[in-house]
């Protein structure tokens, strides 16, 4: 799981949030470990395995890329993160 996790995370997180790395790997393995465990306490089928899906992984990669370049130059690394954290928290399917 680690080895389809830390690829995903990298696809966001990188360019200037490159030094967020760590951060984003973490929060894409919580989350997931978050999700499946709902999920497999909630559905009757057993073989239901829950994973980062890479076309929407991309996208927020995309994203993200958009926002580190549309920030001012006069914000912090901090700021970018928490920006784009921000973004991800609010993302609807």
């Amino acid at each position: 799981m680690l080895t389809y996790i830390t690829p995903m995370a990298a696809l966001v997180f990188s360019g200037k949030l490159e030094p967020f790395l760590a951060t984003g790997i973490g929060m894409t393995l919580f989350s997931t470990a978050v999700i499946g465990t709902v999920v497999a306490l909630r559905r009757s089928f057993v073989g239901t395995i829950v994973l980062p899906v890479p076309s929407v992984m991309t996208i927020l990669g995309a994203i993200a890329a958009a926002i580190a370049a549309k920030m001012p130059s006069g914000a912090t690394s901090e700021e970018l993160l928490l920006t784009v954290v921000g973004i991800i928290c609010s993302k609807r399917d």
